[in-house]
């Protein structure tokens, strides 16, 4: 995409902190070297816990550290969300709001950089979403996804270099793991404004 006459592209998205494709439904499946989802990790978590939203979701996905988070993290994150109180839920909302700021201005960086957009594989998988949180975490790795697109694009494009793309996707996998991070300590390991007790 051309950059808009009469105005500044914005800068970079924050680097001090690690910041239409046509529709493809025969083509081959990424090479990513993983076995072939057959049953996520964790699922029968999510059928000991009520959900607040029975969701049932299709997820498509490119990239190789979405895949990895459905498959390894995304039910043990979404089953502790569900049982998150007081403290650990103001930290999380906390953690999903940078994120979701990080990403949007990404998102805004990225709208002024040339992208030659070609057609990519893409899997799919369903997915249960029993909270508002899970939903909220489903959104950022689909952001993710869209994101390791884009960049992609914008480096074929040469509007970026493999370096800004391979930094703008490292940023962007922290924020995805800060949160999953946050999930593992019960609710009583934080205080009520969200920070974290000493151990």
């Amino acid at each position: 995409m051309a950059e808009k006459p009469g105005t500044l592209p914005p800068n970079p998205p924050d680097s001090q902190s690690p910041p239409t494709q046509a529709d493809t439904p025969e083509q081959a499946k990424p090479d990513t070297g993983l076995k072939p989802i057959t049953r996520l990790i964790s699922e029968d978590r999510i059928g000991r816990i009520v959900p607040e939203t029975a969701t049932r979701v299709e997820v498509s996905f490119s990239s190789v550290f979405t895949r990895r988070f459905l498959h390894d993290d995304f039910y043990f994150c979404a089953a502790k969300c569900s049982v998150a109180r007081d403290g650990k839920v103001k930290a999380l909302d906390e953690a999903f709001r940078e994120a979701e700021e990080w990403f949007a201005r990404v998102n805004e960086w990225l709208a002024w950089k040339n992208q030659l957009e070609f057609a990519i594989g893409y899997e799919s998988v369903v997915l249960e979403v029993p909270n508002a949180l899970a939903g909220r975490l489903l959104r950022l790795l689909n952001q993710y996804d869209k994101l390791s697109s884009a960049t992609l694009f914008a480096q074929i494009g040469r509007s970026i270099s493999g370096t800004e793309r391979d930094t703008q996707l490292d940023i962007a996998s922290r924020r995805i793991n800060t949160i999953h991070a946050l999930c593992i300590p019960d609710s009583d390991r934080f205080a009520d404004d969200g920070s974290r007790l000493p151990a």
